[in-house]
Parts: C-alpha cells; sequence; structure tokens
C-alpha cells in the first residue's frame, strides 16, 4: 500500500510538472525598443545628429493566440555615452500599434516609472519600471501593443549599428515580471530585444568652407582652361583676293 501511495503521489506530481511545464512553452511576450516609432515596424537600429532630440518606444509583443499576458513589469537600461535621458512615459494599454482595442485592458499600478538613474555604473542609465496589470483577463495573442516612450538626447558622436544602446530587461530584482491570464497566472520568461542608436558628427565649417571653396577653385580652373584653350585655336589664313 505505501509503494501504491508512493507511485500515486509521484503520478500526481508528474502532472503537475507536465502542466506547469506546459504552461511556461505556451506562454511567450516579447519587449522590444522601437527606435524610430514613426517608421513602419519595429526599428532596430537609428542615425541621429548629436543634439538632437529624438523618442523611442517600448513595446510589447504577444506571438501567438495561446499567449497572455495579466500583468507585467519592464526596465530599460542605455548607453550614457551616447545617450542623455530627456523625458519618460509610462502607458495603460488599451490598443494596439493600429488603434484596434486590445482584448483586455490593463491599468498602470502607479502613477508614472518607480525611478530613473543616469548613472548605474558601466555607462549605463536605467528606468525602473514600465508596470500595467488587472485583476481580470489582460490582452492575448497574437497582439502588438506600446508600453512606455523614451525620449534621448544625442550626446557624444559614435557607436555603430553592432552594439545595443537601449536594452530592456528585467533589471529591477522582485518587481519586474510578466504573468499570464492562466488562474493562478504562470510567470513568463520573456525575451528581450534591444536597439542600436548612432549618433553621426554632422560637418564642421572649417570642413564645409573647404568643401565650398574647392567647388569654387574647381569652378574657376576650368573656366581659365576654356578661355586658354579658346586662345589657342588657330587664326585662320588670311582670304586671298580672288576670294
Amino acid at each position: 500500500m505505501k509503494f501504491l501511495t508512493l507511485g500515486i503521489t509521484g503520478a500526481c506530481l508528474a502532472c503537475v510538472l507536465h502542466h506547469f511545464l506546459q504552461q511556461q512553452a505556451h506562454a511567450a511576450i516579447v519587449y522590444s525598443i522601437d527606435a524610430d516609432p514613426n517608421a513602419i515596424g519595429i526599428q532596430s537600429t537609428r542615425a541621429v545628429s548629436p543634439n538632437s532630440t529624438f523618442t523611442v518606444d517600448l513595446v510589447a509583443s504577444l506571438p501567438g493566440a495561446a499567449d497572455s499576458v495579466s500583468s507585467y513589469g519592464v526596465s530599460v537600461q542605455f548607453d550614457t555615452t551616447e545617450l542623455n535621458l530627456s523625458s519618460v512615459t509610462e502607458l495603460a494599454p488599451s490598443t494596439d500599434v493600429n488603434g484596434n482595442a486590445l482584448s483586455g485592458s490593463l491599468s498602470n499600478f502607479t502613477s508614472g516609472v518607480s525611478g530613473t538613474s543616469e548613472s548605474i555604473g558601466n555607462g549605463l542609465g536605467e528606468i525602473r519600471t514600465f508596470e500595467a496589470g488587472t485583476f481580470g483577463s489582460g490582452p492575448v495573442g497574437p497582439s502588438l501593443f506600446v508600453v512606455g516612450s523614451i525620449s534621448f538626447t544625442a550626446a557624444n558622436p559614435g557607436g555603430d549599428a553592432s552594439d545595443i544602446d537601449i536594452l530592456p530587461g528585467e533589471f529591477n530584482s522582485l518587481i519586474d515580471m510578466s504573468f499570464d491570464n492562466s488562474v493562478p497566472g504562470q510567470r513568463i520568461v520573456p525575451t528581450f530585444v534591444g536597439a542600436s542608436v548612432t549618433v553621426i558628427p554632422e560637418p564642421t565649417c572649417v570642413g564645409l568652407l573647404f568643401c565650398v571653396g574647392s567647388a569654387l577653385l574647381l569652378v574657376r580652373s576650368k573656366r581659365c582652361h576654356g578661355r586658354i584653350a579658346g586662345n589657342l585655336r588657330p587664326e585662320r589664313p588670311p582670304r586671298s583676293p580672288c576670294d
């Protein structure tokens, strides 16, 4: 009887574990940085000028019909050697990126993000935490919606498309988590996709004057060559009286 009980208990635990793993496997959410919200699709790269201010979006994606989210918390880190933080806007998603109503709306538990820091070490700043949730059922997939917007001012020229300058993640421990619509909600292991910003220096005044001067000299040189060539044309022989 003891072995039978142990066998039943083991089978029950196996069923629970199998169900839990299925829930984890079916739940998916992707947090991405859209480097250029005005362009079509999620942009992973963007080129900006020094001292220009630009905005990126933090976007959440539920890829499939089996995916859902009832609450989330996600933070963002950024490269302070290239970017200065200007402003942060946290949203309570009710529509997708196309303006269509989500299947379940979410509300912010607090007003605004919990905090920002221009320096957490290693040349990084951090925005903590974009959050929202519901006591009912939240959005289901497939859907794509904006979690928040961040404005930066480009600082020092540098970077290229190969490095990540803005990255979402679960950086705020015990706060940054995502849960699906199951009861009780299963924690989701998100995928995070960052973006690269390249700060391209503008031409200097000296360089611009040099280019303009070179162009003017080239035009003048061509004109001078044309005049010289015209002066070197062979003279026509004098006409004879018989002509």
